[in-house]
C-alpha cells in the first residue's frame, strides 16, 4: 500500500485521493504515475502538495492568454462526486528532449486540459506572478515541461529546507514531483533560468521561480477500472498505510482512524471493525478472489470509507459539555511520564493560558465547549469557558510563532478546534490565530521533548504527534458536579487572575506623582496576593467555602485601595511634562513638551531656560481624565489627526477632548497619555530617530512600555516658579529664538568653508581616556592613532566601567599653552560594513583638570557632524569644527546618539578605527566664503555669528540681532538664487515672444519688461563681484521679480477647459519632437494604495488621436498657478516626495489630487512646467527611456530644452477616439472621466450600453439576497456624462442574445466629446459605483461584471481602474415608480445569489460604553462612548459592542 503522511487539513483532503467513481465510464484517480513510466497520451491529474492542505485540490484550467484581468488568480480545484474533466490533463510528448547540460535527454511534454483541448503556456516576463502560466489554443505557444522528483531539490526539484508554509509531508513521499520549464531567456534574469507550475498553501497557484518549496505535486493516474479486482486494487493502494493505528502510540503515525467514545475518535467501532476486517481481508486474499467478490468488497469499503472520511463517523463535541485538553504530544505520552493539560489561568503568570500536570481535583483543567458561530463555509467556531476560574479561551498576544495565548473575561474571541484525524486529535487555536496565514495552532511552550512539567501556551505551527496536538476528553460527571460546590473558590480564581499582577515589580513608595504612595496599602495588597496564591497553587490544606469567601473579600478590599492610590488625582495646578524614553532620560535628558511646528511636540531646554511653552496647566475632570491646557498659546492637547499610529497631535481653542493620564504599571513616577477618542493610541515622541532628533511633534503609537516613547514625567511647577517664568518668557522666547537661527547660520558658513588644519594633537595613548569602553574590542586606545582603518575601537558593547554615565573620550593635549581655539574633530568609523557605528549627536565639555567641566553653548546634532547617510558604511573621515576652547586641556567627547542604532545599557554604542583632534590654522583660499562674488556676504554673516554667539553665551538675545543674521542668511542663500534669476533674465530678453500663441506675450507689455530687466541686470553686473553686497542682491531680485510679475499676468494662457496635448521640444533628441507626454497608466498613487503610473512622453502628435491619456486640461489657480489633469485617468501629476516610495521621489507620477505648477514662458511658444519648489518636468531618457524626472535648473536652460514643451490644442487632431476589447457576450461596467458622444461603436458587434434600474431577490428570503440585476438600455446616440458609470454588452448575434464565448474578441472604439468636462470622481448611480482608479472591496458582497453575470465579491478584492461595481442595497427598483422605466435585460448573480447588504446596527442607549474591533478582531477603542465609537474611522465593518456596524 502506499505511504502517505497525513497531516493538518490534509487528512480530510486525503480521503478524496481514493478512487472515486464518475457517472460517466467509471473513471477514477487512480495511484501516482512514476515518472520513469511512458508517459505520452496518459490522461492524469495534479493534486497539490506543496503544503499538506492543498491535498484534495487539483490543477485546473488557468485564465486564458486573451483574458484582460491580472489580477485573476486560478486556484486548486476541489470537487465532490464526479470528478470534472477540468482537472485531467493529456500529457504530448514532445520529438525533442531537453539539451540543457544540467539536463540533457530529459523528455519535454506539453500539457493539454481535457475539458477544453487548451494547453498550459508560460510567460517569464511575469516575475513570481500568476499571469506567467496561462491557457493557449495553439499548441506552438504550449511550453514544453520537463518533469523532476521533487526529492532531486537542487534546481529542477523542491526545497524541503525552506518552507513557506506549514508542515509538509511530501519530502518523505517519493511519489512528489515538479512541473518544470526550463527554458527561460537568460536575459529576464530568473532563478536558473527555469521556472515552476506552483501551489501556494492558500491554494492560489502561480508560476514561480524563486520558490522551490511551493512545487510540490503528485501527478496521478485518471483512468476507468474495467474489473472487481482493478477497482479493489486501486483503492488499496491508494489507503494511507496508517489508517489503522499501526506505529507510534499517537500523532501522525499512530493512525488516522481508531475507534474510541472520546471527541474525534470512530464513534461506531462494530463500522470500523468491519471496515478493518474488510481491508485485511482484501489485501492477504485478493489474489485468490473472484471478480464478483472484489467487487463486491470493493462496493462494501467505499461505501464504509466515505462514512469514515465525514463527520458523521467521529464522536462530535456535546454543545456545552465539560472536557479536559490534554497534550497528545508522542514526546509525553509515547514516554509514559504523566498526563498534562492546558488550565487557566496559569500560576505564576495570571494573564495567560497555561499547561502542566493533570490534577483532576482543580477545576482550572475543565472547560466548557459552546458552539458560538459557523462561518460561511459552514465551520463551526466555539465558545471555550474554563470552569474553574469563569475565564473565556482567547488568542495570542500578536500573530506570530512563540506569543503566548492569553484569556479573557469574557466571550471575545472565537475558538477553533480542528480535527486533524479520526483518532482523537485536535487543533486548539482561536479564529484569528487559525484564519489569517500563516494558520498557527496553540502550542506547549516549554516542553523539553517530554522533560518539561510546566509552560505557557503559545502560537506555533506543529504536526500531529507534536507539542501543537490535543486531546478532548470528557470530564467525569463527578467531576462535572463538583463545580457547584467550588464556587467561591472560582470566583477567588477569576478575581486573582485579573487583579494578581497589579505590583508586580512595584517596590518602592514615595509621596510623588506615579509612585505609591502609601508602605501600609502596597505591603498589604502584597501580602494578599501572596494568601491567595498560596490558596490556590500551593495549597496546604482543603479550603472551605468560608475561607474561600473571606479570602475574596479581602482581595477586593487591598485591590481597591491599591487602585485607589494609583489612580488617584493629579492635582489641579502646572506642570512641566518631560520625556522618558531611555535614549533620552540616560543621554540626553533635558527634552520637554511643548509647541513645535503649531503642534503639541517635545525638544530640548538649554540651561534650565524655561518658557510658558514648556508649562501645561493639568485640571482634573474625572477618573483619570483632565485638560491640559499650554500657558504659551492658550491652546489645549486634543486629539491626533486620525486615529491610526504616527498621526499627529493636535490643540484645540477649547478644551473638547479630555486626557487620559494613567500611570504604568511599575508605579515608577512615569505616565502614559492618551486621550478619551483614541483611547488605544497613546501619545509617543514621534520622529524621535532613535535618539539623533531633539525635537519632533507628538505622534500616536498603540503600544506603551516604561522607558519608552510613550512614557512621561510630570514635574510640578509652583505658582512662584510659574511666576518668575512669566517674568522671564520674553527674553526666553528671544534665546531659543537666537539659538535656532544661529544653529542655521553656522551650518551654512561652515558647509561653505573648507578650514586648513595642522597635525594630529594626539600622538599618545596616554592621552586618551574612555569611561566605558569594550573590554573585548575597546581597550587598546592606540588604535584610535595608528593611522590605519584596519584596526577598531568600541565604546562598551559587553560590559561598562560606569555605567551611570554617558560613554565618552575624553583628549588631554601637551602642550604648555592648551588647546588653540579652534581644533577639527577628526574620526573614521569602524571600517566594517556591518558594525559600523557612528555618533549622530554629541555633548562637547572642556577642563582645566578633568574634574570641573565647561559645556560648549550647543550640543552638536547630525547636521553639524556630518550631512552623509550614517547608516550606509563609508571609510571616508568626519571632520567637524569644534570652536571656542581656547586654553584648555581637556576636551570631552560624550556620544548621546548613534546610527545605526545600537544600545547597551540605554547608552549609544559607538565604533572608530581613526579618532583625534587637529588645531584649525586657517581656510582654504577655494572655499565659497573666500571666492569674490560670496566674500562680503560671507564676511557680513561670520560677523553676524560672533554677535549672535555672544549673546547666546549671555542669555542675552536681542531681536536686532536675531534679525541681522536672518538678513545675513537671507543674503548668502540669494547670492545664487541672483546669479540664476539674472540668467533667466537674460533668457528672456533674447527669447521671449510676442503673439498669440501660448506663452507669447502683447508687444507693448514684453518690450517694457525688456527695457526694465535688461537696466537692472546692467546696473547689477557693473557693480562686479567683489563689491556686491547684501543690499545689492536684494535689490537686483527684487527688480528683475517686479518687472516679471508685472508681465507675466499678460501672457498667453492655456483656455480653462479645453484639452492640449504637450510636445516635446529637446533638441538633443531630434528624433522625439514629434513625442508628447502621456500618462503612462491608469492607475494613481493615492494614501490607501501604494499603485502608481508613471507619466511619460512614449505617444506622438500623429497618433495621440487614439490615445486618450495623451491629452490634458488645464485649470487656473487663484495664485497664477495651475493644476494639470489628465483626460484619460482624470488624475494629476504628483508631487515631488510625499508616497512613501523613494523610488518615485522627483519622478512624475500619478496623483490622487491636484499639485499645482507654474508655465514658465521660454519663447516661440515654447514653455516650462515649473513645480512650486522650483523643480520642472524633465525628460530624462538616461533613467528610463521615455521616462520624466523633475529637476532644478540654473536659469541658463530653457527653449529648446529638456524642459520645454510646446502646449497645442487637441481640438486640431478633430477627433479623439479610444479604442478597447471585450469577449463576444461579455457583460462589463465601464467608467469613463470625460464626456462620451454616445455608446461606443464597433465594426464586429453592435455594443449596447444600460443603466442599472433595479434588482431580483430570491423568494422566502425577506429581499436579502439578490439573484439578478435589472438594465434598461441606453439611447447609443445620446452623450454619456463625465465619470457616468456604464453597463456595456458586446451584441455580436445582433438580436441581444449572443451567448458569453471567450474565444472571440470584439473590438470597440469610444468617441469623447472634445474640450468636455474631465472629473476625477466618478458617480455612483443607483448602485452602480463607478471607479476611476483601482479600488479595493471596502466590504463584501459587492457586485462584479465578469463574463456574462455578476459575481458576489469578499472584501478586499481588487477591482480594476474604470471599472465599476454593484452595491446591493443601493440599488432600487425604479420600475416601481417610473412608467418610463423599461428591462431590457437582465444579468444573473453567479451562484446563489448576494447579501443585499450589511444593516446598522439600532442603537438604544448612546451612552453606553463600548471597544471597537476591526472586523478581524483588532482591539481599535476601548470604552467609548457608543454615540461617537466610529468617529474618525475608515470605511468599512466594525464591531461596536457586540454588534455589527457599517461605516460608509
Amino acid at each position: 500500500m502506499k505511504k502517505i503522511k497525513s497531516l493538518f487539513l490534509a487528512l480530510l483532503a486525503m480521503m478524496l485521493a481514493v478512487p472515486s467513481l464518475h457517472a460517466q465510464g467509471n473513471y477514477i484517480i487512480g495511484a501516482p504515475v512514476a515518472l520513469e513510466d511512458e508517459l505520452d497520451g496518459l490522461e492524469v491529474v495534479f493534486e497539490g502538495y506543496s503544503d499538506d492542505s492543498n491535498l484534495g485540490g487539483y490543477l485546473g484550467n488557468l485564465k486564458d492568454h486573451n483574458d484582460p484581468d491580472v489580477n485573476f488568480i486560478p486556484t486548486l480545484t476541489r470537487f465532490e462526486g464526479e470528478i470534472p474533466e477540468s482537472i485531467v490533463w493529456i500529457i504530448e510528448e514532445l520529438d525533442s528532449v531537453s539539451t540543457r547540460s544540467d539536463c540533457v535527454g530529459y523528455k519535454l511534454y506539453n500539457l493539454r486540459n481535457k475539458q477544453t483541448g487548451k494547453y498550459i503556456a508560460t510567460d517569464w516576463t511575469w516575475d513570481n506572478h500568476q499571469n506567467a502560466i496561462f491557457m493557449v489554443a495553439d499548441k506552438s505557444m504550449a511550453a514544453a515541461f520537463q518533469f523532476h522528483y521533487s526529492s532531486e531539490g537542487g534546481t529542477f526539484g523542491s526545497d524541503a529546507n525552506n518552507p513557506s508554509f506549514g508542515d509538509k509531508s511530501w519530502p518523505s513521499n517519493m511519489s512528489a514531483m515538479t512541473i518544470c520549464d526550463a527554458y527561460i531567456d537568460p536575459s529576464l534574469g530568473r532563478t536558473n533560468n527555469r521556472g515552476f507550475v506552483c501551489n501556494e498553501a492558500n491554494e492560489n497557484i502561480k508560476g514561480f521561480h524563486s520558490w522551490t518549496d511551493t512545487n510540490v505535486w503528485i501527478m496521478h493516474r485518471y483512468w476507468a477500472p474495467s474489473t472487481g479486482k482493478d477497482f479493489l486494487n486501486e483503492f488499496l493502494n491508494d489507503l494511507p498505510s496508517n489508517w489503522d493505528g499501526t506505529g507510534a502510540i499517537s500523532g501522525a503515525e499512530g493512525g488516522i482512524y481508531r475507534a474510541g467514545t472520546e471527541p474525534g475518535f470512530v464513534g461506531d467501532s462494530a463500522k470500523f471493525q468491519r471496515f478493518s476486517d474488510l481491508v485485511y481481508k482484501a489485501n492477504e486474499q485478493i489474489g485468490s478472489m473472484s471478480e464478483e467478490e472484489c467487487q463486491a468488497v470493493y462496493e462494501e469499503l467505499t461505501e464504509l470509507y466515505a462514512w469514515l472520511q465525514s463527520d458523521a463517523s467521529f464522536v462530535p463535541l456535546e454543545d456545552g459539555g465539560y472536557y479536559y485538553i490534554f497534550t497528545a504530544n508522542d514526546a509525553f505520552v509515547g514516554m509514559e511520564n504523566g498526563n498534562y493539560a492546558m488550565y487557566a489561568p496559569k500560576f505564576n503568570e495570571p494573564n495567560l493560558i497555561g499547561w502542566k500536570a493533570f490534577d483532576e481535583n482543580d477545576p482550572r483543567f475543565i472547560w466548557q465547549i459552546k458552539p458560538a458561530e459557523v462561518t460561511e463555509s459552514g465551520q463551526v467556531r466555539y465558545s471555550v469557558q474554563n470552569m474553574g476560574s469563569g475565564l473565556y479561551m482567547g488568542q495570542a498576544q500578536s500573530k506570530a510563532d512563540s506569543q503566548p495565548v492569553q484569556w479573557t473575561t469574557e466571550f471575545t474571541y472565537p475558538t477553533v478546534l480542528i480535527n486533524i484525524n479520526h483518532a482523537g486529535h485536535w487543533y486548539v487555536s482561536s479564529a484569528r490565530d487559525w484564519d489569517e496565514y500563516p494558520p498557527r495552532p496553540f502550542h506547549q511552550e516549554n516542553h523539553q521533548n517530554g522533560q518539561g512539567v510546566e509552560g505557557k501556551i503559545v502560537l506555533y505551527n506543529g504536526s500531529a504527534g507534536s507539542a501543537s496536538d490535543w486531546f478532548i476528553k470528557k470530564v467525569p460527571q463527578d467531576k462535572v458536579d463538583m463545580l457547584a460546590s467550588m464556587q467561591s473558590r472560582i470566583e477567588l480564581t477569576n478575581f486573582w487572575a485579573q487583579n494578581s499582577n497589579l505590583a508586580s515589580g512595584v517596590d518602592t513608595t514615595a509621596n510623588e506623582l506615579g509612585f505609591i504612595s502609601s508602605k501600609e496599602i502596597l505591603d498589604n495588597y502584597k501580602k494578599t496576593v501572596a494568601d491567595v496564591d498560596t490558596m490556590l497553587n500551593y495549597p496546604q490544606k482543603e479550603y472551605t467555602v468560608e475561607e474561600y469567601t473571606a479570602a475574596l473579600e479581602a482581595f477586593k478590599s487591598a485591590v481597591e485601595a491599591y487602585n485607589a492610590d494609583r489612580y488617584r488625582a493629579i492635582p489641579d495646578g502646572y506642570y512641566r511634562i518631560r520625556v522618558q524614553q531611555a535614549i533620552y532620560k540616560y543621554n540626553d535628558s533635558a527634552m520637554y513638551v511643548n509647541i513645535v511646528n503649531d503642534r503639541p511636540g517635545w525638544s530640548r531646554v538649554y540651561n534650565g531656560e524655561f518658557t510658558t511653552n514648556h508649562i501645561w496647566k493639568i485640571t482634573h475632570k474625572e477618573g483619570t481624565k483632565y485638560d491640559v491646557q499650554n500657558m504659551g498659546n492658550g491652546k489645549y492637547i486634543s486629539k491626533g489627526d486620525n486615529p491610526n499610529n504616527s498621526a499627529m497631535a493636535n490643540f484645540s481653542d477649547a478644551a473638547e477632548v479630555a486626557q487620559v493620564i494613567e500611570p504604568f504599571e511599575a508605579m515608577n513616577g512615569q505616565f502614559y497619555i492618551s486621550n478619551e477618542v483614541d483611547t488605544l493610541e497613546y501619545y509617543d515622541t514621534g520622529d524621535h530617530n532613535n535618539g539623533t532628533n531633539s525635537e519632533s511633534v507628538l505622534k500616536y503609537w498603540n503600544d506603551r512600555a516604561v522607558d519608552g516613547g510613550t512614557a512621561w514625567v510630570l514635574e510640578p511647577v509652583s505658582e512662584e516658579e510659574y511666576n518668575a517664568i512669566v517674568a522671564a518668557n520674553d527674553q526666553n522666547n528671544l534665546n531659543y529664538e537666537l539659538r535656532d537661527v544661529l544653529t542655521d547660520a553656522k551650518r551654512l558658513y561652515n558647509q561653505n568653508t573648507t578650514y586648513t588644519y595642522g597635525d594630529k594633537l594626539i600622538t599618545t595613548v596616554e592621552q586618551i581616556y574612555c569611561n566605558n569602553y569594550s573590554p573585548a574590542e575597546g581597550s587598546n586606545f592606540n588604535n584610535l592613532i595608528d593611522g590605519t582603518n584596519g584596526t577598531y575601537c568600541n565604546t562598551s558593547w559587553d560590559s561598562e566601567q560606569n555605567p551611570d554615565q554617558t560613554p565618552y573620550y575624553r583628549f588631554m593635549v601637551n602642550e604648555a599653552e592648551g588647546l588653540p581655539d579652534s581644533v577639527i574633530l577628526y574620526s573614521e568609523e569602524r571600517n566594517d560594513a556591518t558594525w559600523h557605528r557612528s555618533p549622530s549627536k554629541m555633548r562637547v565639555s572642556v577642563s582645566h583638570d578633568a574634574s570641573e567641566w565647561v559645556y560648549l553653548p550647543s550640543i552638536l546634532e547630525k547636521p553639524d557632524i556630518t550631512m552623509r547617510d550614517l547608516g550606509t558604511h563609508s571609510t571616508d573621515p568626519v571632520y567637524v569644527l569644534i570652536g571656542g576652547i581656547e586654553g584648555y586641556k581637556y576636551i570631552r567627547f560624550e556620544y548621546l546618539a548613534c546610527q545605526p542604532n545600537y544600545q547597551f545599557n540605554n547608552h549609544p554604542v559607538v565604533e572608530f578605527s581613526e579618532l583625534n583632534i587637529m588645531p584649525v590654522t586657517g581656510v582654504d583660499p577655494a572655499s565659497l566664503t573666500q571666492s569674490a562674488s560670496y566674500k562680503n556676504i560671507g564676511i557680513d554673516l561670520f560677523n553676524a555669528i560672533q554677535q549672535g554667539q555672544t549673546e547666546m553665551v549671555a542669555s542675552k538675545a536681542t531681536q536686532a540681532t536675531i534679525d541681522l543674521i536672518n538678513q545675513a542668511i537671507t543674503n548668502f542663500n540669494s547670492r545664487s538664487t541672483a546669479d540664476s534669476i539674472v540668467s533667466m533674465a537674460k533668457l528672456n530678453i533674447q527669447n521671449l515672444t510676442d503673439g498669440e500663441e501660448i506663452g507669447d506675450f502683447p508687444t507693448a507689455e514684453l518690450e517694457t519688461y525688456c527695457n526694465e530687466a535688461q537696466a537692472a541686470v546692467d546696473k547689477f553686473e557693473a557693480i562686479g563681484d567683489e563689491n556686491v553686497s547684501g543690499s545689492d542682491i536684494t535689490t537686483v531680485i527684487k527688480e528683475l521679480k517686479d518687472a516679471y510679475d508685472k508681465l507675466y499676468p499678460s501672457m498667453v494662457k492655456p483656455e480653462e477647459g479645453k484639452w492640449y496635448i504637450l510636445q516635446l521640444c529637446d533638441m538633443e533628441t531630434p528624433d522625439r519632437l514629434n513625442n508628447v507626454m502621456v500618462a503612462g497608466g491608469y492607475y494613481a498613487h493615492t494614501p490607501n494604495t501604494g499603485g502608481y503610473s508613471y507619466w511619460l512622453t512614449d505617444q506622438t502628435v500623429e497618433n495621440a488621436y487614439a490615445d486618450e491619456l495623451a491629452h490634458f486640461v488645464f485649470k487656473a489657480n487663484e495664485d497664477g498657478t495651475f493644476t494639470i489633469q489628465n483626460v484619460g485617468t482624470g488624475f494629476y501629476n504628483g508631487p515631488e516626495t510625499g508616497s512613501g516610495n523613494g523610488t518615485y521621489d522627483y519622478r512624475p507620477i500619478q496623483w490622487y489630487e491636484p499639485d499645482s505648477i507654474n508655465i514658465i514662458p521660454f519663447g516661440s511658444g515654447q514653455i516650462g512646467l515649473r513645480l512650486q519648489s522650483g523643480r520642472y518636468f524633465y525628460q530624462n531618457p538616461a533613467w528610463l527611456d521615455y521616462g520624466m524626472e523633475y529637476q532644478t535648473h540654473d536659469g541658463t536652460k530653457g527653449m529648446d530644452s529638456k524642459y520645454a514643451w510646446l502646449i497645442q490644442p487637441s481640438e486640431d487632431l478633430d477627433v479623439i477616439e479610444q479604442p478597447d476589447s471585450m469577449e463576444a457576450g461579455r457583460v462589463i461596467a465601464i467608467t469613463k472621466p470625460y464626456e462620451l458622444s454616445g455608446i461606443p461603436t464597433s465594426d464586429e458587434a453592435t455594443i449596447r450600453g444600460y443603466k442599472v434600474v433595479g434588482k431580483q431577490t430570491a423568494e422566502a428570503s425577506a429581499d436579502s439576497i439578490v439573484t439578478a440585476y435589472l438594465l434598461q438600455e441606453l439611447d447609443p446616440d445620446a452623450p454619456i456624462a463625465a465619470g457616468t458609470p456604464v453597463v456595456y454588452y458586446a451584441d455580436v448575434n445582433g438580436d441581444g442574445n449572443t451567448p458569453y464565448n471567450e474565444e472571440q474578441m470584439v473590438h470597440f472604439t469610444f468617441s469623447a466629446v472634445l474640450n468636455s468636462e474631465v472629473v476625477d470622481k466618478a458617480d455612483t448611480i443607483n448602485g452602480l459605483g463607478g471607479t476611476l482608479d483601482q479600488m479595493s472591496t471596502p466590504v463584501a458582497h459587492i457586485g462584479y461584471f465578469l463574463e456574462d453575470s455578476v459575481v458576489d465579491e469578499p472584501a478586499n478584492t481588487t477591482i480594476g481602474a474604470q471599472r465599476a461595481v454593484l452595491i446591493p442595497w443601493l440599488v432600487e427598483n425604479l420600475a416601481d415608480s417610473d412608467p418610463n422605466i423599461s428591462v431590457d435585460k437582465i444579468v444573473y448573480v453567479k451562484g446563489n445569489g448576494m447579501l443585499n447588504g450589511v444593516n446598522e446596527v439600532i442603537v438604544e442607549d448612546l451612552a453606553e460604553k463600548v471597544d471597537v474591533y476591526s472586523i478581524d478582531g483588532v482591539l481599535l477603542r476601548r470604552n467609548v462612548a457608543r454615540a461617537n465609537a466610529t468617529n474618525g474611522l475608515a470605511k468599512g465593518i466594525y464591531i461596536v459592542g457586540k454588534q455589527k456596524v457599517l461605516v460608509k
